[in-house]
């Protein structure tokens, strides 16, 4: 099947939500418009790894230092900047329009405080679950996994909007748990094989001083992390989109007045 006809088939999928058509047609959209989404993630993604580099930060400081959380928050912006271009982008795509760029970043710069805010909450619980028992970092992936989506289509402010993914994620969650982890995977698995032998140095010889960097694995662990990131984005908006067809009926193209 092409890639258009899988976006036709997920224009017209009104009553089913499966991981296969969400992940099929993600990769359609994902790689008719590769380049431009890949450029998009590796804009989000480069920057901080880039200040670290050059501007390393003492391992015995580095939760206390204010440069450390300052990359964090910026690499948060970003992310969340390029993942709301790349949600109204797929938008765009679904209602047969031209993935406009300017447009899509205009609505998302004015959305940014509440989008913003909506990323750190999302991501401040999913790891807070993970750290104290897992299970409750896994139940706030699969309930507020399209919670940005929500954010920045509705116009909502951030506690709305995870109110919001809450309902739409309702029935669902089991589905949304394997699509959350097997994206996770996608962008864990790639770093673990390309740094594999530096991970297990490390383990065996945790006092040992780093290894000068190899430029080499640096590029293609920031490469693959561009790669995922960028499906991961497409797949959390195609997921909400389709949620949408399924629960409420809504066609994609009655949203276009989000770009008015």
């Amino acid at each position: 099947m092409s890639g258009s006809e899988n976006i036709a088939v997920a224009r017209s999928a009104a009553h089913h939500f499966g991981l296969g058509l969400v992940l099929r047609v993600s990769w359609a959209v994902y790689r008719s418009q590769f380049l431009r989404l890949t450029l998009l993630a590796l804009v989000a993604v480069l920057p901080p790894p880039l200040i670290l580099t050059f501007f390393p930060i003492p391992q015995d400081r580095l939760l206390t230092s204010v440069e450390y959380w300052s990359t964090l928050l910026l690499s948060l912006a970003l992310s969340a900047t390029a993942g709301a271009i790349t949600c109204l982008g797929v938008q765009q795509i679904l209602s047969h329009q031209p993935f406009s760029f300017g447009a899509a970043f205009t609505h998302a710069r004015r959305s940014f405080l509440a989008l913003f805010a909506t990323t750190i909450i999302f991501l401040g619980a999913f790891y807070l679950g993970l750290v104290v028992l897992i299970i409750p970092g896994l139940m706030v992936l699969c309930r507020y996994f399209v919670a940005v989506p929500v954010c920045v289509v509705e116009r909502t402010g951030p506690l709305q909007a995870l109110k919001r993914s809450a309902e739409l994620t309702r029935g669902y969650r089991w589905k949304l748990l394997i699509l959350g982890l097997l994206l996770l995977l996608l962008q864990i698995a790639p770093r673990l094989a390309i740094n594999f032998e530096e991970i297990i140095a490390a383990f065996q010889d945790p006092g040992a001083a780093p290894d000068q960097v190899n430029y080499l694995k640096y590029v293609a662990t920031i490469g693959v992390d561009a790669l995922s990131t960028s499906f991961a984005f497409v797949a959390s908006a195609m997921a909400y989109f389709q949620l949408l067809r399924v629960k409420e009926g809504a066609d994609v193209r009655q949203l276009t007045t989000v770009f008015d």
